[in-house]
This record gives structure tokens, C-alpha cells and sequence, in this order.
């Protein structure tokens, strides 16, 4: 299957160094969130909807 890619402009967002998005497929983007929060990381926004293509939480990079 692979995984899907775009580029985008985002409002607010520099291009070069740390502005790559990565997107992975889960069951339930909320238990790979906890999973985040259990190790010590940090959720800059929690599971949130978009739309017909389900939900993402936004973490950074590093997480």
C-alpha cells in the first residue's frame, strides 16, 4: 500500500528544516497519541477531525 504524500504551504510555517509533516495509517489515532503522552512526549493538539479523511493528533517532530 505505501504511504501517501503532498506538499503544502502552511500559513505561518518556513519551509526547510523542521517543517516536514509526517502522516502514518493507525486504527485509532488516539492510542498512538497515548502512547506518545506515555513516553514522556508532548501533543501540541490533541485527536481532532478532518473531515472524510478521519483524524490526526499534531505531535512534534521529535516525538
Amino acid at each position: 500500500m505505501g504511504a501517501a504524500g503532498a506538499i503544502c504551504k502552511m500559513r505561518g510555517v518556513e519551509p526547510g528544516g523542521n517543517s516536514t509533516l509526517v502522516y502514518f495509517s493507525c486504527e485509532d489515532c488516539a492510542v498512538e497519541e497515548a502512547r506518545v503522552n506515555g513516553a514522556g512526549g508532548k501533543v501540541i493538539n490533541p485527536k481532532m477531525s478532518i473531515g472524510e479523511h478521519g483524524c490526526i493528533p499534531e505531535l512534534p517532530q521529535y516525538a
